[in-house]
């Protein structure tokens, strides 16, 4: 009975790693984060309750994380950031201290993490209990962050927590291989740009000399001053 029920959590936990294997290539073949945020919604919300998901990455320029589309209870919410100033925001205290927050009852475990402080409201959207937030990070790059949400009390177990652990590694990635290709592509269009300016300027000058050919030839074929 014993050597089944092993038998079976190790079947269980093979079958685990292949999904999350699948998960994975899938979320890392998206080339836009628009892609990244939807694909990875949509399998987070297959294996666990994610009332509330989004993906914040980091504004170097504006120095601040943004979210360009948290999902709240199924429909895309609009554009939102916190400025990396306002240290009350678990995204930005994951993103800044590289550190994981898993709560199970907001209201009461905040100020474990930051003392005597209220919680405050969600740039868009509504306050939630549980919530898990964790950094997205590669080879020491700071890339954002990934949250998931949910209105229930202790909605997530540290399964739930090891499997969006997992998957973020994928997303960070799949983020950097996505801002890889968006500059690939806008310097492919740079360049592109600059081919079609050279290209009109060599048909100017080759209409310029084709003029001033024309007009020597007028010129030596006259037979007065």
């Amino acid at each position: 009975m014993k050597k089944q029920r092993k038998l079976s959590v190790e079947l269980d936990f093979a079958y685990q790693i292949k999904t999350l294997s699948e998960i994975g290539q899938e979320i890392t073949s998206a080339l836009s984060v628009e892609k990244i945020i939807e694909k990875t919604y949509e399998k987070v919300n297959s294996l666990m309750d994610a009332s509330v998901f989004g993906i914040g990455i980091f504004n170097k320029e504006q120095k601040r994380i943004d979210f360009p589309g948290v999902i709240e209870k199924g429909k895309k919410l609009p554009f939102s950031f916190y400025s990396l100033e306002d240290n009350l925001r678990p995204a930005v205290w994951c993103f800044k201290t590289q550190k994981e927050i898993f709560m199970g009852d907001l209201f009461n475990d905040y100020n474990k993490i930051f003392p005597k402080a209220t919680v405050p409201m969600p740039a868009v959207g509504e306050n939630t209990y549980s919530l898990i937030y964790l950094p997205l990070s590669i080879k020491n790059k700071k890339i954002g962050v990934i949250t998931i949400q949910s209105f229930k009390k202790y909605a997530y177990t540290d399964f739930h927590f090891d499997i969006l652990r997992n998957m973020a590694v994928y997303v960070a990635t799949a983020i950097e291989n996505a801002r890889l290709y968006e500059n690939m592509e806008a310097e492919v269009k740079q360049q592109t740009q600059e081919l079609v300016v050279q290209k009109n300027e060599l048909e100017k000058l080759y209409d310029n000399v084709k003029l001033m050919s024309e007009i020597g030839k007028e010129i030596s074929a006259s037979l007065s001053v």
